[in-house]
């Protein structure tokens, strides 16, 4: 017999040291011990990836994952939500009175997708047998009202009822026939927000929407608990009570099957026309996309495009216009960016046999901004066309392009100061009409007996168009008024005034004492005879009993001063005026002064009768940068008021949508925009885009998400250049922009690289 040695212990040989290494000596056992030990190591490893993992081990369902940590349900008007130590408000709030009538998509459109709030629609039908009694006791009830109301002689009520018994007996014989059925709907809308007074707000503003579409809303007051419940996918309601004493927590409405339709609320967002440009195509189903902006279905003929620099703006621009031109469209624009040493839009201008006029410096091109046109009145009583002369609305313009070019980048005029500079210029623009005999409501004003040059070179007699005044002329008339009037109210307005303007002066001459004016040689003449005299450093007045020092004026922004000597007319297919030369600081005003002139030259021209009807093109670009000038943004408000009346698409271009922000006058550019092309947009601006589009969270979220970003240089940004989303008419569409590599590429690409590798180094 074996005898087996305990230790102190107790234990036998094998809790030994001696007898732990004597088993772990045989290779068997070797084997389980690892096993033991790898299977101890799983375990921590699963139990450290089960505390990352939301359902792990210990969470058994989604319930537990959702649920919050805890309800205070003391408030009888609100429930308190304790959501992993965050206060969570809500409220629920069930449809009390239903309105009349419901429209398919739209009724209940607006609170279903109201934010923050979750809606749920319990939708119970009714038998046939159900129905018919509910009809049948209707009736009963209609009938035995109209009886009490002809006892009584109320004939009002009487009508009321009896038009209410028809309908109930119509619903009676469809429902008996199979044609209709009946419902018992229920409406629950839960409002959250993290704080209360937020949550009461959104309450308000519920209230507010459902109160425009005749809808009633109550809140579940005390039975905010039970309405909670009810508002989870359960697919049920729970009564508040005790014992056999329960009531619905939420109204139950009776539909039948057509107006239990109008709760629908998906429609499809996109859209195409039947006429017009191919466009793009849809980047949600590839299909082109037909785009028009004459489209009868618009109120208006406007675009408003926003997108930074690098997103494909311009290439849109030109390729809309380029296919426009296919059919019969024309363009005027004016062109802000550079291309090299002209601006964006001067190949296109060109290439489609259009002109492009440049102003700045080195040009010779002249932009009077006192150029007045006649225009033609269409009544539609007689179908005829009248002449009339908006004298006051061109001194009205021209003034506040002087007050634009006095503001300049000094230092802003003071009330006092502004109101005596609106005074001054108001009274010295009517002036300078007034001497040419230019007046109101005369269009035969505006012309004299000369000589002209007929179009094919002969040389005649007959009615001219009068010269229009300049800014020199202008300036003088100021320098005028001061000497006159000579007072201290008027003084820092005048001298603000000439500060400002006589950069602008292309050249002038003239007696700081008598005013006397001065040719540029009889300066030089007087100069040298100073010389000769030796009194060098002044050159004096000419009048005997003056003998004050003449003064010479050479501005270095002249290219305002003068008559305009821009020509080209209606029938051009684009005129383009090219600001992109000057400097950055004068790009404002010169912007406002190309506007103006293409107003009087082109839009007002633009015929109102519907048979004549000339489909023009107006485009704008970075038109954002004169929003800081209020008399700009009047000018481009009465600008754009004229282009309506006219029959003309404006297009206006700018960095972002929000530029149009925090201006009456620009607010209306969007407003009554007849379409919106987005670009992809700045993330900050995404609670703006909500407050101010038609766009859905997730229409923003691919907004915000779109290709085109210009700080993206990765090959996949390229690919996805030109895509941008286009609002109109409450639709909305996403598309991509595409152009015909090889006939619109010189029109389209605004890269010089990109052309020439598209059409050949040689092209």
């Amino acid at each position: 017999m074996r005898t087996i040695k305990k230790d102190e212990s107790g234990n036998c040989g094998a809790g030994t040291d001696r007898g732990k290494n004597f088993w772990l000596s045989r290779p068997r056992h070797k084997e389980r011990q690892a096993e033991k030990d790898a299977g101890q190591q799983t375990f921590l490893a699963n139990q450290e990836n089960d505390e990352q993992d939301p359902f792990f081990s210990q969470r058994k369902n989604v319930r537990d994952l959702v649920a919050p940590n805890g309800v205070n349900p003391i408030p009888l008007e609100y429930l308190e939500l304790d959501d992993g130590g965050r206060k969570v408000c809500q409220m629920n709030l069930y449809i009390d009175k239903m309105p009349k009538k419901g429209v398919f998509a739209s009724t209940f459109a607006t609170l279903f997708n109201f934010e923050d709030v979750t809606t749920n629609v319990f939708i119970n039908p009714l038998s046939k047998s159900t129905a018919v009694k509910k009809l049948d006791k209707r009736v009963l009830v209609l009938d035995s009202e109209r009886i009490g109301a002809e006892k009584n002689g109320d004939r009002n009520r009487v009508r009321k009822i009896v038009d209410k018994l028809h309908d109930a007996e119509g619903w009676a014989r469809d429902i008996d026939n199979g044609d209709n059925a009946l419902y018992e709907v229920s409406f629950l809308f839960t409002v959250i927000s993290d704080d209360l007074p937020k949550l009461k707000m959104k309450v308000n503003d519920l209230h507010g929407k459902a109160k425009e579409k005749g809808i009633d809303l109550l809140s579940c007051y005390a039975c905010q608990p039970e309405a909670c419940v009810s508002a989870l996918p359960l697919n049920r309601t729970f009564k508040p009570g005790i014992g056999p004493v329960t009531e619905d927590v939420i109204k139950k409405h009776i539909m039948d099957r057509y107006s239990l339709a109008t709760i629908f609320n998906h429609t499809r967002a996109d859209f195409t026309h039947e006429d017009g440009i191919i466009a793009g195509r849809n980047m949600h189903n590839g299909q082109p996309f037909v785009f028009d902006i004459y489209n009868p279905s618009h109120n208006g003929y406007g675009i408003v495009i926003a997108g930074k620099t690098g997103t494909g703006k311009s290439a849109l621009i030109k390729m809309y216009a380029s296919r426009y031109f296919d059919f019969g469209y024309k363009m005027i624009s004016v062109d802000y960016e550079s291309w090299g040493t002209r601006g964006e839009y001067a190949p296109m201008a060109e290439k489609v046999g259009g002109i492009s006029f440049q102003i700045g410096s080195k040009s010779k091109n002249i932009l009077n901004f006192f150029d007045v046109s006649e225009e033609l009145i269409y009544d539609e009583n007689t179908g005829m066309e009248y002449r009339e002369l908006r004298l006051a609305d061109k001194v009205t313009d021209a003034g506040n392009i002087l007050m634009t070019l006095a503001r300049g980048q000094k230092k802003q005029p003071g009330f006092e100061e502004e109101t005596y500079m609106r005074e001054i210029l108001n009274d010295v623009v009517s002036g300078l009409y007034r001497k040419r005999g230019i007046r109101e409501g005369e269009p035969n004003s505006l012309y004299e007996n000369g000589n002209i040059v007929t179009a094919d070179g002969r040389f005649t007699s007959g009615l001219r168009k009068k010269e229009m005044p300049t800014l020199h002329e202008c300036y003088m008339d100021i320098l005028k008024g001061e000497k006159e009037r000579n007072d201290e109210f008027h003084a820092r307005a005048y001298a603000m005034l000439k500060s400002s303007l006589k950069a602008y002066v292309k050249e002038l001459y003239y007696c700081q004492s008598c005013l006397r004016e001065y040719t540029a040689e009889e300066f030089r003449a007087l100069t040298r005879r100073e010389i000769t005299l030796g009194k060098q450093g002044r050159t004096a007045c000419a009048c005997e009993s003056c003998k004050g020092k003449v003064a010479a004026l050479r501005g270095t922004k002249s290219y305002y001063d003068g008559q305009s000597n821009l020509t080209a007319d209606m029938g051009t297919l684009m005129v383009n005026i090219d600001i992109s030369q000057l400097p950055e600081t004068d790009k404002p005003t010169a912007q406002i002064i190309a506007m103006s002139y293409l107003q009087e030259n082109y839009i007002k021209r633009n015929s109102m009768n519907p048979k004549k009807l000339s489909k023009l093109i107006f485009l704008v670009d970075e038109l954002h940068k004169s929003f800081p000038y209020p008399e700009a943004r009047k000018l481009v408000s009465d600008v754009y008021r004229t282009a309506r009346k006219r029959h003309v698409s404006p297009w206006s271009a700018t960095q972002a949508y929000k530029d149009y922000d925090g201006y009456e006058e620009t607010e209306a550019i969007v407003k009554n925009a007849a379409a919106s092309i987005l670009f992809k947009q700045d993330p900050k601006d995404q609670e703006f885009l909500r407050k101010n589009t038609v766009l859905t969270a997730s229409q923003i979220d691919e907004l915000l998400a779109i290709g085109g970003d210009p700080d993206d240089k990765s090959e996949s940004q390229d690919i996805h250049k030109g895509e941008y989303c286009i609002i109109c008419n409450n639709k909305v569409n996403f598309i991509k922009n595409d152009y015909l590599k090889t006939s619109e590429a010189y029109i389209v690409e605004t890269n010089v690289e990109n052309v020439r590798d598209l059409l050949g180094k040689g092209a």
